[in-house]
C-alpha cells in the first residue's frame, strides 16, 4: 500500500489504519465517531428506559409504558391495522381541497433544520424551522422548507443513469408492496399515480447546491399573501390547522418548491393526493404494525437506499421511539444520572 501524506487526504492520513480495518456493522449503512456517540448514548438511554419500570413517578411509568408497549409484538400483530383505522378513515373521507389542506396542515413538521444534513428532509409536505430572522436576528420567526418526497431528495427521481432508474423502479415496487400490506386495492396503478405525483414534486424541489444557499433561501412572505405567491393549496385553512394561522410572516427557504407543490394540489385529482396520504400515513407507522410492515420499510429505506445488510434489533426501534415521542422526559432523566449535576459517581460511565 503505498504511503499517504497528510497534504494528500489527511482522513485517510489521520485515520486510515481505522478506515481499513474496521467493518461497518451489518445493521448500520455507516460507521464514524457520531455513530460511536450515538451508540453510547443509545445504550445509556436503553438502561434509562429499561430502569424506568421500577420508577414510581407518572412519568417514569409513561416512559416504561410506551417502550413496553411498543415490544410487545404479539399485540402489534393481533391488532393488525386497527391502530390506524381513525387516520385512514379521516384521509378516505376527505372530499374537497378544503379538507385536504386540513389534514395536509395537521401534519406539518416542525423541527425541520436546513442547516443539518441529519435533520433536513421530510416525507410530509411542508417543513417548518423556527431560527433568528435573517432580516431582524433580535426576533425568532418560523421558515418554511420543501417536502413530501418518500425518497430523500429530487435527485434520486430526476436522475438518468442506471442506478437511478433502478432504484426508482424498486421504490415504485415498495409503494406497491405497502399498499398491498394494508390491503389497499389496484396497488399497482395507485403506485404508479403516486411515484407520478412524488416526482412531479421533486421536479419542483430545490437541489443540494441551492438548498445549501443561506442567501437564496431569505424570502419573507406575508402568510397573507400565500395564496397569491403560491395559488393552489387552501394556505388560510392550512396554516390554521398546523396552528400557524396567526403568524403575520414566514421565510420561504426553498419559494419554488412551495409555488410548485401548491400549484400540484390544485392540478393533480384529489384521489391521487388521498392515495399519497394513505402511503404516507402507513410508512410513518411501519415500526409499530405488523412485521411485514417494518420488514417492508427495511427492505427498502435499509437495505436498498441505505446499505444496510440486516434489519437492526426490535429494541434499538423500541429505544429510539421512546426517546422520540417522549423526548423531554428521556431526556430529563438522562441529565438527571450523566451530567455534572446528577449523581457525580455516573460520571465517564
Amino acid at each position: 500500500m503505498n504511503r499517504i501524506y497528510s497534504g494528500d487526504d489527511f482522513f485517510l492520513y489521520a485515520n486510515g489504519t481505522w478506515y481499513n480495518k474496521t467493518e461497518i456493522p451489518a445493521d448500520r449503512s455507516s460507521l464514524g465517531i457520531f455513530q460511536g456517540i450515538a451508540s453510547e448514548v443509545a445504550r445509556r438511554n436503553a438502561e434509562l428506559i429499561s430502569d424506568a419500570a421500577k420508577g414510581n413517578t407518572p412519568e417514569a411509568k409513561m416512559v416504561a409504558d410506551y417502550y413496553t408497549a411498543y415490544m410487545d409484538e404479539a399485540t402489534i400483530e393481533k391488532r393488525g391495522l386497527d391502530p390506524m383505522k381513525a387516520e385512514l378513515a379521516e384521509i378516505a373521507a376527505i372530499k374537497d381541497k378544503k379538507d385536504l389542506a386540513r389534514v395536509m396542515g395537521s401534519q406539518l413538521r416542525a423541527d425541520v433544520d436546513p442547516l443539518n444534513s441529519t435533520n433536513f428532509y421530510t416525507a410530509n409536505l411542508f417543513g417548518l424551522w423556527i431560527s433568528a430572522d435573517m432580516n431582524d436576528p433580535k426576533k425568532n420567526v418560523p421558515y418554511i422548507l420543501q417536502g413530501g418526497l418518500g425518497m430523500p431528495d429530487r435527485d434520486y427521481y430526476v436522475g438518468t443513469d442506471a442506478d437511478s432508474v433502478a432504484l426508482q423502479t424498486k421504490y415504485r415496487t415498495h409503494i406497491a408492496n405497502v399498499l398491498k400490506l394494508a390491503g389497499i386495492a389496484d396497488t399497482d396503478a395507485k403506485a404508479s399515480r403516486i411515484y407520478d405525483l412524488e416526482s412531479a414534486m421533486a421536479a419542483t424541489h430545490a437541489n443540494r447546491e441551492d438548498s445549501a444557499s443561506v442567501p437564496k433561501s431569505n424570502n419573507p412572505w406575508k402568510t397573507s399573501d400565500f395564496a397569491k405567491q403560491a395559488p393552489g393549496l387552501d394556505w388560510k385553512t392550512y396554516f390554521q390547522t398546523a396552528g400557524v394561522g396567526k403568524v403575520p410572516m414566514m421565510i420561504v427557504w426553498h419559494p419554488g418548491a412551495i409555488k410548485g407543490i401548491s400549484a400540484l394540489v390544485e392540478s393533480k385529482p384529489l384521489d391521487v393526493w388521498k392515495e399519497y396520504l394513505m402511503l404516507r400515513a402507513l410508512e410513518r407507522a411501519s415500526g409499530s404494525l405488523p412485521k411485514v410492515f417494518r420488514d417492508e420499510a427495511f427492505n427498502f429505506f435499509g437495505k436498498e437506499l441505505s446499505g444496510a445488510r440486516v434489519q437492526a434489533p426490535r429494541q434499538r426501534g423500541a429505544i429510539n421511539a421512546t426517546s422520540n415521542a417522549l423526548g423531554d422526559l428521556v431526556g430529563k432523566m438522562y441529565v438527571d444520572k450523566y451530567s455534572a449535576k446528577g449523581k457525580g459517581r455516573h460520571r465517564g460511565a
